[in-house]
């Protein structure tokens, strides 16, 4: 996801308004169906593994801060390499306006330790899908879908969107099968009751455009499972919703929060067993202290389950889920040997 509003690239700075949240549903404890790992970049800017059953974090590695406190988030995964990519963005100097710079972070999502931090040299990603199949890195700038070089953190043009920055937030889908980027604007230059979104897919063979209709609802971020879109509809109420792109009609399938619900930046999804993750937030209406939770629920059907509260103050600023691998098969081998056909009675074959 990212939130765009002016080329200098102060999107990540929104995240940050999330301290002040409203009201949302109550949680109740959840059983992961999931067999991989769900990866977050907190608040404290450190990279975790989210327990969605018990709303735990497990650090890994030292953390993703410089003295300089940047912000980290738009996280996306290789799961086949255990790298995670991450952008870093750091603000630096007296003057107004500081000086920006955005890195691109390769991770160890099994030690932590940063690989490579190249800086961008144009418009960095504010949002990253991986394609698997083509081991290709993919993110979107505000303008332009591009193609990312990890190693030098180059960019190259995919597809442009728009022509200029506006009032949106942006959330980011891959359907890997066919090599569809499906990209949700949702225009937030009203109230939250007016908001609207679009959805734009994207050929990452070709870079042709199709967009497609205004829907039904407005969404504030979406997941693709097999070909087929779902969003979260922050207003009102939060709804998990089926999408059509061909239409723009939204079809409901659970509710995960009451209109004052606050939907987060990112979400990730578990393939395999249709688990889409959601970040909400949460806010006390008497002490204004403000919570996160992590909302699981299968896209085919099922209520959601939702986490405790995580315990790292706000919500995280980024989800990415590592499929768990099939355990090692340490069964010794069998061999069976049979003639057939059966010697005859003296004991012979001649076949």
């Amino acid at each position: 996801m990212a939130i765009t509003a002016s080329r200098r690239g102060f999107g990540f700075l929104v995240a940050i308004a999330v301290a002040l949240l409203p009201a949302a549903l109550q949680p109740v404890t959840a059983t992961a169906s999931s067999t991989g790992t769900l990866f977050a970049i907190t608040a404290s800017q450190n990279l975790v593994m989210v327990d969605t059953g018990t709303g735990a974090f497990t650090a890994v590695g030292a953390g993703l801060n410089t003295p300089d406190s940047p912000q980290s988030s738009a996280l996306a995964i290789d799961p086949a390499t255990h790298r995670l990519f991450a952008v870093r963005t750091t603000m630096t100097g007296v003057d107004f306006p500081p000086v920006v710079t955005q890195e691109l972070l390769t991770i160890d999502s099994q030690s932590g330790a940063i690989l490579s931090n190249p800086q961008f040299t144009s418009f960095a990603a504010q949002s990253l899908v991986f394609d698997t199949s083509s081991g290709v890195l993919f993110g979107f700038t505000g303008l332009d879908i591009v193609r990312v070089d990890p190693a030098t953190a180059t960019t190259s043009l995919v597809a442009a969107i728009a022509t200029t920055f506006g009032p949106f937030i942006y959330s980011l889908a891959l359907d890997t099968p066919s090599h569809t980027i499906y990209l949700a604007q949702e225009d937030v230059s009203g109230s939250v009751e007016t908001n609207t979104t679009r959805i734009f897919s994207v050929s990452t063979a070709s870079g042709t455009v199709s967009t497609g209709h205004v829907l039904a609802r407005a969404v504030r971020q979406i997941a693709v499972d097999s070909g087929h879109l779902f969003g979260v509809a922050e207003c009102c109420p939060a709804d998990f919703v089926a999408i059509d792109n061909s239409t723009g009609a939204t079809t409901f399938l659970a509710n995960i929060g009451d209109g004052s619900t606050m939907i987060q930046f990112g979400t990730a999804i578990d393939t395999a067993s249709h688990t889409v993750f959601i970040e909400t937030a949460t806010q006390d209406p008497v002490t204004f202290v403000s919570t996160a939770h992590i909302v699981s629920i299968n896209d085919q059907g099922g209520p959601p389950a939702v986490s405790p509260a995580l315990p790292d103050g706000v919500a995280p600023l980024g989800l990415a889920f590592e499929p768990g691998t099939a355990p090692t098969d340490t069964s010794p081998p069998v061999t069976l040997i049979a003639l057939s056909p059966a010697p005859n009675a003296a004991g012979w074959n001649n076949t």
